[in-house]
């Protein structure tokens, strides 16, 4: 018979008997049930089923009265005594205060009105005490429940009625209790039962557990009474860093307090939590104001305001930057800019790009205006602020000073430049700049006084006013002035930048031919003043000859680099060659020699005592430091001449810039030469005074917020902006903005007192190296940099070969380079044009002396004479600039004519008729699939009448045979004329594109946009596009598109039409016309009314609006628009709460989007609300199946974070571990918020579950625990799993709870999956659940068992959800563990670890197959929960740690700092206590 039964069948009908005899016949237990999971069973019960129940055995006499006597009896009678007693006397005093009370021996024996709970005070919940009579009851009950009936509180906050409803299921529960005088009895007898027990045995009862106590309730109803208390306004000053980053601001205010009618003064700390980006007078209301006795206490609101900053200011959500920025004095010569800026603190902003001022006229007044968004107050304001380039020395404004600085002990002398309004604090920041210290090195000057004597300032922001000379009091002793191979860089580029320009050139070649002259020198200096005035930048004077020494010792100091022979041949071009620093003398000290009064007090006894007759005894007067001269001369005034213009070691590299026979002079204006006319060069001056204006815009380059962390102590993260979206059409009168980039360093505790020295010297070695390498990380960053030419070829083989008859140009080659000058002119270099040249020459020389007087009588001239040849080369060089100028002049005008003449062509008409035939050069024209490149391009930039012209091109090119490419051509040309407000033209494009292709719903939108423009949104025309549009490719454009134009032409009587629009589009479901019934949906959403404006007013049309969005989500689950379904199931959610029919849609979309936690919730939810809906059954089931793979994208991004920190190094982390923490238990959340704000910030935290019984609970412990550590690993424990009675309807079961704990966790950044927290250093959170077999002794689970009852799960508990929690960690086990591995779980792994020694609590206490998932894991450490034992020990190669946090609070409030348990210091494991 038993052949054809299956087996799963057979299965549940044993459970089935088994149950029932356990039961006694009752219903089946739902505890019991078994799911479509698996087909195990409980091996209790299968024991039970086959073995009956064990038959006690029997007790002789004598062992029975033996047991009798027994201490443990005697006990057990004296408890029943003093219980009997305990009662009597109740009974007592209850029959004198009620003389209705009539007890009854029956009373204890008859049924319970109430099945009670004896740690439960109900005396406390109606607030009343032990002997009150019935009546009393009642009426406590009912002025309670007046306050907290469901009917009672509609008005107040869904979380406030949910509160309500549990105190009033409380309030019910006491009554039901008290009120009954049977059940009244058997309570209090039970309640006395276990005070006498404690009377007896001595042990210490639980705490009586009071959920709700009515005598506070009515102490807080009498102050409600009162008249409100009136509201303190108190303007809390905040620094603005804590509105950027966020953060808690703690005030302390004294208060008035009224305690037992006796009226004094306290002190009162309050927590302002400020969320970041928290707007100017943010206001936050709190309870805790002074006491009175006629009112209520006051109302603190505390409007925080944000305190002066001294470099930005705040304006909204926008920080502006108060002084401008001044870049270095040659930045406008430059390609690209790079320069830093400290804004608040812990923030640096680098930026760098192409500069938009080079070789822009009147570059050197240029201005940036640059905005950074996401730089201000929250993620949508903007940091501004405005860029200068600073103002060349001398040059008759006082834009900078020179201070010069002079050591005390070695007497070193060198210069800084600082703004004209500087401070102190900025000479502070210059001489740190210039001696390149880190920024926080203390820097301690003076100012000289009269009589050799130093007089301190009075503050670091006092103006230096006329101060030019000042004191430096060093820490360390310098003996000279330090200059790395980057700065000596930076000296040499600025120098050959500002050296390379074509009228430095110019003036230099004039001033050669001046050598010799008196006025050469003269000249020569002039011609470097502007240059110099960079030398203050470095320490030196200001002028040529700190410039010269500055050059020397920078081309000394790159003597070893790479290409040193190339920059020492180009700065011996202008006369400077590297020269060795003189050695360093180190300042010697001498003796002072003792006063002769001293002397003589000394030998006449007339000195102090300790003197003596001996003048040894004196005290020293001291020393001094000689003033001794350099042994090394000073460099002469001549030198650099000297290697400019003579000497053999320099006339064998300088440049020729005298006479060249054939050479032109260099360009003075550009490729072109079009502003050579005189009016276009009074243009140009006009222009170069105007100061232009160029506006950058940079936005986050990876999303708002998403920063790349460091792994530095302390911690900081990289946040990257660009320019590359912004608009690059330009005002009149502006520059054109060019691509730029910036990166933000941020550090929190750089914010904060306690972390601003460490975040100085972080910044002072960071910063310089980030400059130099992380814009080149980022790929478009990289795409402006220009390519590089190698100067040599990378394989020998492939080496650069000349061609026959070409010959290489030197330097000095003047001749050849005159003559590539002249191929390239013209042939302005050949032998006819010379001797014209030198012809005409000749004449205008004769022609001078002649007119002189200088002459021979008869006009005669000797042209053989040395003197006279000068005076021809002279006037032969005249004549080639001349000519060299007209031909100049006449390219530029023909350059300027063609562009214009290209420029016409392509914008008229002719271009467009004649567009099929060649170009006039005789290039082919542009393939169709080229113009419709081209027009995409010119689309994406925003050029709209190009890309509608581009689109013209490709349609006249393409075949007619081709309908499709046709037709996509003209929807295209239609959004074109769309955007340029061409609605007839766009039309006409769309209707051409419908009529190519009708199943194409995206020609349907764009005619349905142009025909609602034409002829109005509401037309019939546009309606009938855009439903056909909806049709045919259901998205979210198109179906907004048609709800406009619907919803613009319905009216307040269109529900009737929304039902039949209901009904058409259900017709359309059952026909398979998916796109209809999205149609229909969307026209019948429309029609229906908008929800009221007022929330406290009665949604007619909720329901309505609920099913037309659970349709529609049905109709894009059935296409596959999981997105779109899902965002319509949400909507029918919240339209709707309690339609179980929307929550099934919602979760078949989450499912199809491949959120299956989600999906669950959903399903349970429609389960919950309807018992009998198999779908949801099938759709809880099949979520249940597909999650332990974690392959939704959300596990994805849990996975992603595994090798996050694979290269932080070891030594910098720790990891500490807490197994409970139970954060609502009193001084509990006080511990927590007394754990350091920054001590921990770069360590790790692992908390084995137990954190809080509520949802909202664990949320703020979280939150809270997470600011304190760099990353917290958790699991939950079976506390977190209890559904309180406030979340019945947020989660209908325990599974429920956990997915949104494990959502909440990726909000918060807090890890749930393995990761790795430092290199070779990994942390494995394990899910569990207890298993009875836990138990050795008895390895089956007790049916009577109520452990974990708040818990609830819809699988079997005892033999399933152990196993599924295993499974979930199954995925895990795969990935490549090496190294320090650290498993954590809530629930003890081992039998061998200590736990509670009750039997019942013992099988709920740990899972044995715990131990080997943590082991296939390679385990070194292991870390759980759940028991009060504290335990430290290894076991067979696993160190098994139990540390629960132990806080106890003293009588005055204070709690006691229970120490941090680290198990891993960043070496190896441990176990060391930390202060918190």
């Amino acid at each position: 018979v038993l052949g054809g039964v299956d087996v799963a069948v057979l299965v549940v009908l044993v459970v089935v008997v088994v149950c029932w005899r356990f039961v006694g016949g009752c219903a089946f237990s739902p505890t019991m049930s078994v799911t479509a999971y698996d087909n195990s069973f409980s091996f209790r019960q299968n024991e039970l089923a086959t073995k009956g129940e064990p038959v006690p055995r029997g007790m002789s006499a004598e062992q029975f009265a033996k047991f009798q006597e027994s201490p443990f009896m005697k006990k057990a009678r004296m408890q029943e005594e003093t219980t009997w007693t305990l009662t009597s006397e109740r009974d007592k005093q209850r029959k004198a205060r009620d003389p209705a009370f009539n007890p009854q021996e029956s009373d204890f024996t008859a049924s319970k009105a109430y099945n009670y709970e004896k740690i439960v005070n109900y005396y406390k919940v109606l607030g009343i005490d032990e002997f009150a009579s019935l009546d009393e009851v009642k009426k406590a009950y009912k002025k309670l429940s007046l306050l907290y009936h469901p009917d009672k509180t509609t008005s107040l906050p869904k979380e406030e009625q949910d509160e309500s409803a549990s105190i009033f299921i409380e309030l019910k529960n006491a009554y039901m209790t008290l009120n009954d005088q049977a059940t009244r009895r058997q309570y209090d007898r039970d309640r006395d039962h276990n005070k006498a027990g404690e009377e007896v045995n001595g042990w210490k009862k639980k705490g009586d557990k009071v959920s709700f106590d009515a005598r506070e309730v009515l102490k807080k109803l009498q102050e409600r009474q009162k008249p409100p208390g009136k509201v303190n306004v108190v303007e809390v000053p905040c620094k603005l860093e804590k509105f950027f980053y966020g953060g808690a601001k703690r005030y302390t205010r004294t208060r008035k307090v009224i305690r037992e009618h006796f009226e004094f003064y306290e002190d009162k700390n309050f927590r302002i939590d400020l969320p970041r980006g928290a707007p100017e007078g943010w206001e936050c209301d709190m309870k805790g104001g002074d006491m009175n006795f006629d009112t209520q206490p006051d109302t603190m609101k505390f409007v925080l305001a944000s305190k002066l900053h001294a470099v930005v200011a705040r304006d909204g959500a926008d920080l502006l930057v108060k002084k401008p920025v001044l870049l270095k004095p040659d930045a406008h010569l430059q390609s690209y800019l790079n320069f830093n800026l400290h804004t608040l603190g812990g923030r640096t902003i680098m930026i760098w790009g192409r500069n938009p001022a080079y070789s822009q006229v009147g570059a050197a007044n240029a201005e940036l205006d640059v905005r950074i968004r996401g730089e201000g107050v929250g993620s949508t304001g903007f940091l501004q602020f405005r860029a200068k380039f600073q103002q060349p020395q001398g040059s008759g404004s006082s834009f900078n000073i020179v201070v010069s600085v002079t050591t005390t002990y070695t007497k070193i002398q060198f210069f800084c430049s600082v703004h004209a309004e500087a401070t102190v604090e900025d000479l502070h920041q210059a001489i740190r700049d210039v001696l390149q210290w880190p920024e926080d090195q203390p820097v301690n000057i003076t100012k000289p006084g009269s009589d050799k004597s130093s007089v301190p300032f009075q503050s670091h922001t006092a103006k230096l006013g006329g101060m030019r000379e000042v004191l430096l009091d060093p820490a360390v002793r310098l003996y000279e002035l330090p200059m790395s191979v980057r700065r000596a860089r930076e000296l040499l580029n600025s120098v050959n930048v500002l050296a390379s320009t074509e009228s430095f050139e110019r003036e230099l070649r004039k001033c050669c031919k001046r050598r010799g002259l008196p006025e050469f020198e003269h000249t020569f200096r002039q011609l470097w003043d502007d240059t110099s005035r960079v030398a203050p930048l470095y320490g030196y004077r200001v002028g040529f000859d700190g410039l010269k020494v500055a050059l020397q010792r920078a081309l000394w100091v790159v003597a070893d680099e790479p290409d040193a022979p190339i920059l020492q041949q180009r700065f011996v071009e202008l006369g400077f060659r590297p020269r060795k620093p003189p050695k360093v003398k180190i300042a010697r000290r001498r003796k002072l020699p003792i006063a002769a009064v001293d002397l003589f007090l000394a030998r006449n006894g007339l000195g102090p005592p300790s003197w003596g007759p001996n003048s040894e005894r004196i005290p020293e007067p001291g020393s001094e430091t000689d003033t001794e001269k350099s042994d090394d001369p000073e460099p002469g005034e001549d030198d650099c001449a000297d290697m400019l213009f003579g000497g053999s070691s320099a006339s064998d590299s300088r440049p020729s810039y005298g006479r060249r026979s054939g050479a032109r002079p260099a360009q003075a204006h550009g490729s072109f030469a079009a502003a050579v006319h005189p009016a276009m060069l009074k243009r140009t001056c006009r222009r170069e005074e105007v100061a232009p204006v160029c506006e950058l815009e940079l936005l986050p380059l990876f999303g708002a917020g998403e920063g790349l962390q460091l792994y530095t102590k302390p911690t900081c993260s990289l946040y990257f902006y660009s320019n590359l979206q912004q608009t690059w059409t330009v005002k009149p009168g502006h520059l054109r903005p060019q691509p730029c980039f910036a990166i933000a360093v941020s550090c929190p505790s750089g914010a904060k007192r306690t972390g601003r020295d460490a975040w100085a010297r972080l910044r002072h070695s960071l910063v310089p190296m980030l400059r130099q390498a992380a814009f080149l990380l980022l790929r478009e960053a990289r795409g402006i940099l220009p390519l590089p030419l190698p100067s040599e070829a990378a394989f020998s083989d492939e080496a650069y070969r000349a061609e026959e008859g070409a010959r290489a140009i030197g330097l000095g080659d003047d001749g050849a380079l005159g003559e590539l000058v002249g191929d390239v002119t013209g042939g302005l270099g050949e032998e006819d044009d010379e001797r014209d040249i030198l012809a005409i020459a000749k004449h205008r020389v004769a022609q001078a002396a002649a007119a002189a007087g200088d002459g021979l009588a008869g006009g005669m001239f000797d042209f053989e004479d040395l003197e006279d040849l000068d005076k021809v080369e002279e006037a032969a060089d005249q004549i080639r600039q001349e000519r060299w100028e007209l031909k100049r002049r006449r390219s530029a005008v023909r350059e300027v004519w063609s562009l214009d003449a290209r420029r016409q062509a392509k914008q008229s008409e002719f271009f467009l008729r004649n567009s099929e035939k060649s170009s006039p050069s005789g290039e082919p024209s542009p393939t169709p699939a080229l113009w419709k490149q081209m027009a995409n391009r010119a689309f994406g930039c925003g050029d709209y009448f190009s890309a509608q012209a581009m689109y013209a091109r490709e349609l006249a090119d393409l075949p007619s045979q081709d309908v499709e490419a046709r037709a996509i051509a003209h929807s295209n040309r239609a959004l074109c004329f769309l955007k340029i407000e061409h609605f007839s033209d766009a039309l006409q494009d769309a209707r051409v594109a419908t009529e190519l292709r009708p199943s194409w719903g995206r020609a349907w939108a764009r005619f349905g946009a142009a025909a609602g423009h034409v002829s109005g949104a509401s037309s019939e025309q546009a309606r009938e596009a855009w439903f056909r549009a909806v049709t045919h490719d259901p998205n979210e454009a198109h179906m907004e598109g048609l709800f406009e134009a619907h919803r613009s032409g319905s009216g307040s009587s269109s529900l009737d039409r929304a039902h039949e629009r209901k009904e058409k589009g259900n017709e359309a479901t059952r026909a398979l016309e998916w796109g209809a019934a999205v149609a229909h949906y969307t026209v019948a959403l429309a029609m229906v009314p908008p929800p009221p404006s007022d929330p406290r007013k009665k949604d007619d049309c909720a329901l309505l609006r609920s099913i037309l969005h659970g349709n529609r989500c049905s109709a894009l689950s059935r296409v596959k628009a999981w997105g779109l379904a899902e965002h319509d199931g949400k909507k029918a959610v919240e339209h709707k709460d309690d339609y179980g029919k929307a929550y099934l849609r919602l979760g078949v979309a989450q499912l199809g989007c491949g959120s299956y936690e989600k999906a669950y919730s959903s399903f349970a939810r429609a389960l919950h609300l309807d018992e009998k809906d198999q779908s949801a059954r099938r759709g809880r089931e099949v979520c249940l199946s597909l999650i332990p793979r974690w392959d939704s994208r959300v596990s994805q991004r849990r996975r992603n974070r595994f090798a996050r920190d694979s290269g932080r190094p070891a030594s910098n982390t720790k990891v500490y571990a807490i197994s409970e923490m139970h954060y609502d238990h009193i001084g509990h959340e006080e511990w927590v918020n007394s754990i350091h704000a920054t001590k921990f910030l770069d360590d790790v935290l692992i908390i084995a579950g137990n954190v809080a019984d509520s949802f909202r609970a664990l949320e703020r412990a979280l939150i809270a625990v997470r600011a304190k550590f760099r990353r917290v690993f958790y699991v939950p424990g079976n506390h977190e799993m209890w559904i309180t009675r406030n979340e019945d309807k947020r989660f209908p079961d325990s599974f429920c709870k956990l997915w949104a704990i494990v959502e909440l966790c990726d909000a918060l950044d807090i890890d749930i999956f393995p990761a790795t927290v430092c290199k070779d250093v990994y942390i494995v959170p394990l899910l569990s659940w207890h298993n009875a077999q836990f138990d050795a002794a008895d390895p089956f689970p007790d049916p009577s068992s109520e452990a974990n009852r708040a818990a609830k799960w819809p699988i079997d508990k005892e033999q399933q959800l152990w196993r599924y929690m295993l499974r979930l960690n199954q995925a895990h086990m795969d990935k490549p563990y090496h190294g320090t591995v650290i498993t954590f779980s809530h629930f003890a792994p081992r039998t061998s670890c200590p736990v509670w020694p009750e039997k019942e609590i013992r099988k709920t206490s740990g899972c044995p197959e715990l131990d080997e998932q943590l082991r296939d894991a390679r385990s070194v450490c292991h870390v759980y929960g759940h028991t009060l034992y504290r335990f430290n020990q290894v076991v067979d190669g696993v160190k098994y740690i139990h540390r629960p946090l132990h806080v106890e609070m003293a009588i005055d409030g204070t709690v006691s700092k229970d120490p941090l348990a680290c198990v891993f210091n960043g070496e190896s494991l441990c176990f060391d206590l930390v202060d918190i």
